[in-house]
């Protein structure tokens, strides 16, 4: 689970999402009404997973109607933050730099 951090897609205004892969997992976020949530399949699962037990890493938060792209493209750095806590990866604060990158690049 070292690999890069792929970011297929970022954007949208209802729902706000992003799509890509973290190493051979794939990922998903999508806020929409009044919460967001962050998924991480399991190998070979496509996300957002149709059941729980096909999720390695879920987390689920609140989503204001206010809220920016800029607020959500942080939310998804710590949710990939506590993800590379809990696995223990040590090119965590490498593949967050980059993804915090990628994120500031895509015009919205």
């Amino acid at each position: 689970m070292d690999g890069e951090i792929e970011l297929d897609n970022f954007g949208g205004y209802a729902p706000i999402q992003a799509k890509g892969k973290v190493g051979k997992l794939n990922f998903y976020f999508r806020a929409r009404w009044d919460t967001w949530r962050f998924e991480i399949g399991k190998l070979g699962v496509e996300v957002p997973a149709l059941k729980d037990d096909e999720l390695l890493f879920t987390r689920e938060g609140d989503f204001l109607s206010g809220d920016s792209h800029e607020e959500m493209a942080t939310v998804i750095v710590n949710c990939f933050k506590e993800y590379f806590a809990e696995t223990q990866n040590p090119n965590a604060a490498k593949l967050l730099s980059d993804l915090t990158e990628k994120l500031r690049a895509i015009k919205i």
